[in-house]
C-alpha cells in the first residue's frame, strides 16, 4: 500500500495521508461541485489503511474554507476513524479570527466525543502552500 498524496488544485485541498509516518493530513479549501467524487478514492484508502493497521494515526485538518458536500465527506472520515481500535489523534487548525471555522471543529468534536479531538486555535495566519 502506497502513501497517498493528492495536490492542491483549484477547488480541492492537498490531501498526504503518510502510513509511515501516521501523519494524515487535509489542508485549503474543499469546495469542489462534486465532493463525493473527488473524496471516494481517499475513503478507500483510509478504510483499506484501518483494516490492516493498528498504528497511532495523527490527523491534522487545515482548513481555510469547504462547503457542505465537502463537510459531509469530513463526517464520513471522521466516522472511519472513530470506529478504530487504535489511537487517534485528530487537530483542527484555525486561525483565532476565523469564528465559523471554529464553530464547525467545535461541531465535529461533539459529534464525535470517542475521538481525541483537539480544536486549535492560532493567532498567526495558516499557511496552506
Amino acid at each position: 500500500m502506497r502513501n497517498l498524496l493528492f495536490p492542491k488544485e483549484n477547488y480541492a485541498p492537498y490531501i498526504s495521508f503518510n502510513q509511515h509516518s501516521g501523519i494524515f493530513e487535509i489542508r485549503g479549501e474543499s469546495h469542489m461541485e462534486y465532493p463525493q467524487q473527488f473524496y471516494k478514492p481517499v475513503l478507500a484508502w483510509l478504510e483499506e489503511f484501518l483494516r490492516h493497521s493498528k498504528s497511532p494515526i495523527e490527523f491534522n485538518f487545515r482548513m481555510s474554507y469547504y462547503n457542505t458536500g465537502s463537510s459531509r465527506m469530513f463526517f464520513e472520515v471522521l466516522a472511519l476513524l472513530e470506529d478504530r481500535k487504535a489511537p487517534v489523534v485528530i487537530n483542527w487548525y484555525v486561525h483565532h479570527k476565523d469564528v465559523d471555522m471554529i464553530d464547525e471543529g467545535e461541531s465535529f468534536q461533539e459529534d464525535f466525543p470517542l475521538l481525541d479531538f483537539n480544536v486549535i486555535v492560532q493567532q498567526q495566519e495558516l499557511t496552506f502552500g
